[in-house]
């Protein structure tokens, strides 16, 4: 996908990130339904833990706030606490994906507590159709369960 090789403007808000500071961003940058606002995997999971707390309901995929894309930057390339913001993002998917998947047979997600990765109950990271399908789980479940382990992919960082 032509988008994945742009490299995303980082923003530091100066906040703690939230759908209120979300907002702020947007104005202040002055983004528009063409603008995409990138998310460390880590913080995406807080807006759509605080869209849930919130509104009682579970966040709709993709997530449009002010008419601009709110999404996960799968390929990790902004810090934890900062906004990548992609302009004239114009190959982004902004449709609704209604059609449920079905995910009986998954329990629970794993993502590892330090660079926010999607694992396996082994702390192994996961690739390909496996962590896609995982990442469907999380974003499209009405209750997922995501558990942070100190993952294989970060062996000799820190866990908090």
């Amino acid at each position: 996908m032509l988008r994945d090789h742009i490299r995303p403007e980082l923003k530091y808000i100066g906040k703690e990130i939230s759908i209120r500071t979300l907002i702020d961003a947007i104005h202040k940058f002055q983004l528009t339904d063409s603008d995409t606002i990138l998310l460390n995997p880590m913080n995406f999971d807080d807006i759509v833990l605080e869209y849930r707390n919130t509104y009682d309901e579970s966040i709709t995929i993709p997530y449009l706030l002010l008419t601009v894309l709110v999404e996960e930057d799968r390929r990790n390339r902004g810090p934890k606490d900062r906004i990548g913001l992609l302009k004239n993002d114009l190959d982004a998917d902004r449709t609704s994906h209604n059609a449920p998947e079905n995910f009986s047979n998954i329990y629970e997600a794993y993502r590892c507590g330090w660079c926010g990765s999607i694992l396996n109950e082994s702390r192994e990271e996961l690739f390909g159709e496996e962590r896609d399908r995982m990442i469907r789980y999380i974003e499209q479940s009405e209750f997922p369960v995501v558990k942070h382990l100190h993952g294989m992919c970060c062996p000799n960082e820190p866990y908090n």
